[in-house]
């Protein structure tokens, strides 16, 4: 499964990588730190260009808070995106508040968990998170023509 990781933290997005390895699971199509980054990719944009090395991701790992622009207002420019709104979206967040998990699932989201405290944990998470993707029947989701603007 191709996976693409937003968030900003470089802990944890080591951790989240050594989850994946240690369940024997994909490694991220690539892990980037900011939201603007992540649109430039799935645009194709500049660096991302070439789909055979940086390929569309069949989920979306999204930090809930990240600089600049956060989790929300990124869900809400995938959402509109014709080619991208059907794309997975898993979001994950330090604080495991009920107010913030509601507006992540109007927005968009596709599921919500709490950051988990431990390795044993986020692995157990990035199984489940795993396990139930794989079984779902995913979208297909297209490259947006380029002239679409960030």
């Amino acid at each position: 499964m191709k996976i693409l990781v937003v968030e900003d933290n470089v802990d944890d997005a080591m951790l989240l990588g050594v989850a994946l390895r240690r369940k024997g699971l994909c490694q991220p199509v690539a892990v980037l730190g900011s939201a603007e980054r992540a649109m430039e990719y799935l645009l194709g944009h500049g660096l991302y260009a070439d789909r055979k090395t940086y390929p569309l991701p069949e989920l979306i790992l999204l930090d809930w808070r990240l600089p600049r622009m956060e989790g929300g207002e990124f869900l809400k420019w995938l959402r509109c995106q014709p080619a991208f709104r059907l794309m997975p979206v898993t979001v994950m967040c330090g604080s495991n508040t009920n107010c913030e998990a509601e507006k992540a699932y109007q927005l968009g989201a596709n599921s919500w968990f709490g950051k988990p405290h431990t390795i044993e944990e986020l692995t157990e998470m990035v199984q489940v998170i795993h396990n139930f993707w794989q079984k779902c029947q995913l979208p297909r989701c297209e490259t947006i023509q380029p002239s679409v603007r960030l």
